[in-house]
């Protein structure tokens, strides 16, 4: 039997194409992030850099924490930190997103490097490595899995790329994806390589992408891939345990294994000792450290929900709650693992290890989706740290190396067994798609029965295809179908958070105070988050590592602790009384209502706000805040204990200051 390797020993070519096209989308500044939101939230100007699609709202993650997030470590000084002190107290910019800082432990996050050369750069180069990034490795892993049929693993690849998951979440779970295959890979080329480099270069990779992994900091995603690495090197190993020779080249496997654990360990070391505290108090977290998951929470038909069309049928998800936590894969391993297993009852054929563990995994990781597990075997295994609806990354993976497996292996099901299948399977999408219809209304019969057709036509293209990879190809163009349309094609972009007259005006201030400025918006979701964006100083906007000490100058009892000892987007509210008030949100938000003017903001060391009502511009010129300037809704005023650049000031540090008068207004 031939090593697993074989098929990888003429990829260059490809892989170099792969590199060229990936320069030149970035060099364009390409990409597919919906920055053009903050155009509708500050001036309602038509959105240029739009070049195809629409900005999905959904994307807030993106656009609105993430990207300004980016941006803050350009506009710091020094440049890149890793604690960003323009976020309240300071955020340590290490977690739990990968964002450029200027520290050894970048080298393990290649998605930010662009953003060392510029903040367009940035996007498009995050947004390409991720994509080309994922590709890529999947390519290579199905390259193995069908044992080197070129096209087949590209249509694969394709599926993967343009699922539902993959594109409603912007490519996010795509780094920790990407690592997990590089482990797969390596340790394959630990293993399974016979010449010295190749092995070295085997661990070398290993190490990295064990760092890599480690890096990604999000459990949900890092456990089902975790058990899945594993699972998928065990059955390669043992289909092709005739190839494995461990004790040829014996020493320079070893010295791999050595070389790979100095890297994990170095990277981990670096990244927990500029990280740790940020980590630690992550842990500590009411959400998310301290989630509880069993598993459930999803049926049989909310997976089935891209193979139902839902995507493009369904406006309101309902209890799925949106586009994002509803995607999923556009399934059709089923209808292909009946028929191998029907050849192996009635033909004696028996599936391979690899179609065995595959189809193993699959059928675990449906159940975890649907059932709950027993308290102790989660929290044994780690499962506890996964919600059913986040085991779904595992499970999508499965499901393209599995149907890649059987288009390679399994021989053409012809005759009535085809049509049956394929029948079945179409009344089978047409069911879970009724049931899904009393879930999400927007879903009516009609659509139902247009994708249960469509299913069985696939199934059938499946089960017999001309050639292997026919079958993935259609597979791919029918997610691309579902998919495809979601994310816009933008060039640029930086220019829509820093050029703009919202923007300009709080530059200004901020220079007229020789940048000691501390802003806090009265405001939509998002908003508090530009101030980062153009460097400047401000107290809420998103908190991924929560800031006890900053809370406690107005809480100094810890009454309140529950509801801000969490990763949040922090709200403030305009209110009448001066005595703030925590109002816990959703399980990523806090609100905190008080007067726009009163003095428990100069306890959070705040001169400066925004508001965004003509009632709330009200109430804090009540309270004697000074108003500057108004952009478009927006309002920009002075707190009363602030003194103008110049000014000598009238009351002692801690002291109530008189209202303003009307003139100085």
């Amino acid at each position: 039997m031939t090593s697993p390797l074989a098929p990888l020993r003429s990829t260059r070519s490809f892989l170099a194409a792969l590199a060229v096209l990936f320069a030149v989308l970035v060099g364009l500044h390409l990409h597919g992030f919906s920055i053009s939101v903050w155009r509708q939230w500050i001036d309602g100007s038509p959105p240029d850099e739009v070049l195809l699609g629409r900005p999905q709202e959904i994307r807030i993650d993106d656009y609105a924490v993430i990207l300004p997030l980016a941006f803050a470590q350009e506009r710091h000084d020094p440049p890149f930190p890793v604690v960003n002190t323009l976020i309240g107290q300071g955020q340590n910019m290490l977690v739990p997103f990968s964002l450029p800082v200027w520290h050894p432990v970048i080298l393990f996050r290649p998605d930010t490097w662009g953003f060392f050369l510029g903040a367009d750069t940035g996007m498009a180069w995050r947004w390409w490595s991720r994509t080309l990034g994922l590709f890529a490795v999947a390519w290579l892993l199905l390259l193995v899995v069908t044992g080197g049929d070129r096209a087949l693993s590209a249509f694969g690849a394709l599926f993967l790329v343009e699922s539902p998951f993959f594109q409603f979440w912007a490519l996010r779970p795509a780094p920790v994806t990407i690592h997990a295959g590089l482990l797969v890979l390596a340790a394959l080329g630990v293993a399974f390589a016979r010449r010295p480099r190749w092995i070295v270069l085997g661990g070398m990779l290993l190490g990295y992408a064990a760092v890599g992994f480690v890096f990604a900091v999000y459990p949900p995603f890092q456990v089902p891939l975790a058990y899945l690495a594993l699972l998928l090197f065990g059955a390669l190993g043992f289909a092709h345990r005739e190839a494995l020779d461990l004790r040829a080249q014996a020493g320079w496997r070893a010295a791999a294994l050595v070389l790979a654990a100095v890297i994990a360990v170095s990277g981990v070391a670096l990244f927990f000792g500029a990280a740790g505290d940020a980590i630690e108090s992550m842990r500590n977290t009411v959400y998310p450290g301290h989630r509880l998951s069993l598993g459930g929470g999803r049926s049989l038909a909310d997976l089935l929900a891209a193979s139902i069309g839902a995507p493009l049928l369904v406006s309101d998800y309902g209890p799925l709650l949106n586009a994002c936590e509803a995607a999923g894969f556009w399934l059709l391993s089923p209808v292909l693992l009946a028929a191998a297993l029907w050849r192996w009852a009635a033909r004696g054929q028996r599936p391979d290890a690899v179609m065995l563990a595959l189809a193993g995994a699959w059928t675990a990781l449906v159940l975890h989706a649907t059932t709950s597990m027993p308290a102790w075997l989660a929290r044994a295994s780690l499962w506890s740290l996964v919600p059913g609806h986040r085991s779904v990354i595992a499970l999508g993976l499965v499901e393209v190396l599995l149907v890649a497996r059987l288009l390679s292996r399994s021989p053409p099901t012809h005759g009535r067994l085809r049509v049956g299948l394929s029948l079945t399977w179409g009344a089978a999408v047409a069911v879970f798609g009724v049931a899904l219809s009393k879930e999400l209304p927007d879903i009516h019969l009609s659509g139902v029965l247009v994708f249960a057709l469509a299913n069985a036509i696939l199934a059938w293209i499946a089960l017999a295809p001309r050639r292997p990879w026919f079958g993935m190809a259609a597979f791919a163009v029918a997610s691309c179908a579902v998919s495809a349309w979601f994310n816009p094609l933008v060039r640029n972009g930086s220019e829509v958070l820093r050029d703009n007259e919202l923007a300009r005006a709080v530059i200004e201030v901020d220079q007229e105070h020789e940048g000691a400025s501390v802003w806090v918006a009265f405001a939509n979701v998002g908003l508090a988050n530009l101030f980062r964006a153009v460097g400047v100083h401000s107290v809420n906007g998103v908190h991924p590592v929560p800031q006890l000490e900053l809370w406690k100058a107005i809480d100094p009892g810890g009454v309140e602790v529950d509801a801000y000892n969490r990763y949040a987007h922090v709200l403030f509210g305009a209110a009448q009384s001066l005595e703030p008030s925590f109002v816990r949100g959703s399980f990523d938000a806090f609100l905190v209502l008080m007067n726009p003017a009163s003095p428990a903001l100069r306890e959070l060391g705040v001169t400066h706000v925004v508001v965004d009502s003509p009632q709330a511009r009200e109430i804090a010129e009540r309270g004697g805040a000074v108003w500057l300037r108004s952009v478009g809704r927006y309002h920009l005023l002075r707190e009363p204990w602030t003194p103008r650049l110049g000014d000598e000031p009238k009351s002692k540090p801690g002291a109530r200051a008189e209202p303003a008068s009307r003139e100085e207004r």
